[in-house]
């Protein structure tokens, strides 16, 4: 038995880095649930984006109603809200005493600390009111400090007190059961000669001495050791005791282990870069396929339509035309999967162009039809009612939605059929809403809340039976939702499915569709077929009769033209029947000269007279090229298998344009242009990259190379054309190929 294939393995893999970020961010999530101090993070407006659950229990405010407000809501001083406000403006690191109004009807004081990072605060709130308070009492007075004296023996925290020269007077019980020294192990020492330790940063220990000898206090966070040697990291929170003179009298210092907090932003900062290196990996490993994928489908697409340019009958064009859609639809699941991130974040931009509403929902049908021809299952598209003629939509993004739930009802039918059907609902501005429904497997309605999450098939037994990594319903569902729209599904075990989705478009003012003068009539035929039947009616314009006809009869279709009744094979449409497809029919039986077309050569020598290098090695895009560039005027074409034969090339002649492919053995396109470019030359050609690699990486890589132009696999004529017109304008001005600045080739590439 053959192991998994190349593309399964990858699937695993990044299945598997999937599962490990998942773990890791759960186990950062529970350190941070776990901390007694409040966690926050908000933007540089003060915005809150995320909070623990001690916001709730220490403010008394929901999590959910706090999250979207500005955290200087919530500070009773009028002057500490401006002054935090200046401070998330700036970049530098926030130690602040804020008092804040809590949910309880009462207000407490909070140490806040907070730190910059990628365009986010990320800090903490600590409640200091009960240290705050004991300070108070120490100042007051004797008897507030015996107060005191109760409260730090019965707090968590560790307080120490120390003379006016830093030695150690007391020490509470908090501290003995934190660091296992006793009091009289410890008095008449400084905190540091016994706490500190090899970890413990010289500069925060520098600042701490030189504070106490300037009678000041200080805030830091330093790890120390307690008596068995583990260390610990604590925040300390230290106040000179003044005395009458003005001068310190003792100090002061409360610390508090935050070693879970520190834990939680390591906890964090690993998370976040283990991320950041699946995020790489991941762009790199789909720009990899992608580039595995976009070098074949160069040649496919290529070799289609230099073939779409010849002689062919009606059956050979529609072949044709098929494989020249599914290649398109390949190129944009490519790009699709390239863009998944941007998915993910509501980045990705969506085009709005004006296109047939049906075109799209047809090509989707194309793509499919061999599937449902393989299996013998049926396919009615029909419309509700009539269709705009055309709307402003992304013509791409649709054809994918409608590719897939096609693709996913003919994989788990097996018997019977699909439907396709669409209606428009509204006017200029209006709805569009597609279903699709089919006769197989069925799914349980349990399942179908989580059937458009990532990864996520109906069944687990249905990866083994049918295939699938669970990817397409997730994507349906944020083009969907990201193209204004919504998606969803109907299903029962044993009973089929329907998957439907609506759009909101914007239709097409379009001159009315002049009917023709012929017409269909048909008999015989089932429901589903007679309503494709009314579909071509609303569509095209065309009517089409039912005639009556005796029980059990054949099916009949024929063409009504100038008295004539020309019949039509429905055999012919292989159980298929879309609009589209019985209207080309019916078109070819009154025109029978339509089968067979022979498009007007284009007259175009846009590139004549120059002379053109292609550094290629892959032999089928080489030909694509080639062939290309021929038909539109170029007739001294070079071609070299690798990047040093172009460098060699270009040594030896002079060219006008070089097209050169990113990823050559021997040497690559980067490297031959750097080369080109360190050429003494009478004058330096003009480097157009040929490639199919769409990181940014690779771009910024090839305009510091000195490659002027970029045109992406698959390779179409109107960028060649552009191009060799860029070309032919700067020999036209400068006598050679103008240069441009490292700038402005980025700007182009």
């Amino acid at each position: 038995m053959s192991g998994p294939t190349h593309s399964e393995l990858q699937t695993q893999i990044q299945t598997r880095l999937l599962e490990e970020l998942n773990h890791r961010q759960r186990e950062f999530q529970t350190l941070i649930n776990l901390l007694e101090e409040i966690v926050f993070r908000c933007d540089r407006a003060g915005t809150i984006q995320l909070l623990n659950p001690s916001w709730a229990s220490k403010l008394g405010f929901p999590l959910e109603q706090s999250i979207g407000s500005l955290i200087t809501d919530y500070i009773v001083s009028p002057e500490q809200r401006d002054q935090l406000r200046e401070a998330l403006a700036a970049d530098q690191a926030i130690t602040q005493s804020l008092k804040l109004g809590t949910g309880f009807g009462e207000s407490r004081s909070f140490m806040l600390r907070a730190r910059l990072d990628a365009g986010a605060w990320y800090g903490s709130l600590i409640d200091v009111t009960d240290q705050q308070l004991t300070l108070r009492a120490l100042r007051d007075s004797e008897q507030r400090a015996r107060k005191l004296s109760m409260v730090a023996e019965n707090t968590d925290n560790m307080v120490i007190i120390t003379d006016a020269s830093g030695s150690i007077d007391w020490v509470n019980a908090g501290f003995e059961k934190a660091t296992g020294y006793q009091l009289r192990e410890v008095q008449g020492n400084r905190p540091g000669e016994i706490l500190q330790g090899p970890d413990s940063d010289p500069a925060v220990v520098a600042l701490m001495r030189d504070s106490v000898a300037a009678g000041k206090g200080f805030a830091v966070e330093i790890v120390n050791y307690d008596k068995a040697g583990k260390p610990y990291w604590v925040a300390i929170d230290c106040k000179p005791v003044l005395g009458r003179d003005g001068r310190p009298d003792s100090f002061i210092a409360i610390e508090r282990d935050i070693t879970i907090t520190k834990q939680a932003e390591s906890a964090m900062r690993e998370a976040r870069d283990e991320a950041q290196n699946l995020s790489r990996a991941r762009t790199r490993f789909v720009a990899n396929m992608s580039h595995e994928i976009r070098t074949p489908l160069n040649a496919i697409l290529g070799m289609s339509s230099l073939l779409d340019d010849t002689a062919l009958n009606g059956a050979q064009r529609t072949y044709l035309h098929t494989i020249q859609n599914s290649g398109k639809a390949l190129l944009a699941l490519v790009n699709d999967v390239l863009d998944f991130a941007k998915l993910e974040s509501g980045q990705l931009r969506f085009e709005a162009v004006s296109c047939p509403i049906a075109q799209p929902l047809e090509e989707a049908v194309d793509i499919v039809a061999p599937i449902l021809r393989e299996k013998g299952l049926s396919l009615h598209m029909m419309f509700d009612g009539p269709l705009p003629r055309r709307v402003v939509c992304d013509p791409d993004r649709l054809r994918q939605v409608v590719l897939n739930l096609l693709s996913n009802a003919a994989k788990f039918t097996q018997r019977g059929g699909i439907g396709l059907r669409c209606r428009w609902i509204g006017a200029e501005t209006g709805l569009l809403s597609v279903d699709v429904t089919d006769s197989g497997i069925g799914i349980d309605p349990g399942r179908l809340d989580s059937l458009f999450d990532e990864f996520t098939q109906a069944d687990p037994s249905i990866t083994r039976e049918f295939g699938g990594t669970g990817l397409g319903l997730a994507i349906c569902r944020q083009i969907c939702e990201q193209m204004g729209g919504r998606i969803w599904a109907c299903s029962r075990e044993g009973q089929g499915s329907r998957f439907s989705f609506q759009l909101r478009l914007n239709a097409e003012p379009v001159e009315p569709v002049l009917q023709s003068d012929w017409q269909l009539e048909y008999s015989g035929l089932d429901s589903a077929t007679e309503a494709v039947m009314a579909s071509v009616s609303h569509y095209y314009q065309i009517p089409a009769v039912r005639r009556s006809s005796p029980p059990g009869p054949t099916p009949v279709l024929t063409v009504q033209d100038a008295g004539r009744a020309l019949p039509l094979d429905l055999d012919e449409l292989d159980e298929i029947f879309t609009p589209r497809r019985i209207h080309e029919m019916a078109r070819a039986a009154v025109n029978p000269a339509m089968t067979a077309t022979i498009p007007a050569p284009e007259n175009d020598r846009v590139g004549h007279g120059l002379r053109i290098l292609i550094a290629e090695d892959v032999v089928a895009n080489q030909m694509v090229l080639k062939l290309m560039l021929e038909k539109l005027g170029c007739d001294d074409v070079t071609v070299v298998d690798d990047g040093s034969q172009a460098v060699e090339q270009a040594r030896m002649e002079n060219f006008d344009l070089i097209f050169t492919d990113m990823h050559m053995p021997v040497m690559g396109g980067v490297e031959a242009a750097s080369a080109i470019r360190s050429l003494a030359m009478a004058r330096q050609p003009l480097i157009v990259a040929v490639s199919a690699d769409a990181t940014s990486e690779a771009r910024g890589l090839a305009a510091d190379a000195g490659i002027d132009r970029w045109i992406s696999k698959p390779v179409v004529r109107r960028e060649l054309r552009e191009v060799l017109s860029s070309c032919q304008a700067a020999l036209d001005c400068w006598g050679s190929p103008r240069r441009t600045s490292p700038a402005q080739v980025r700007s182009t590439l």
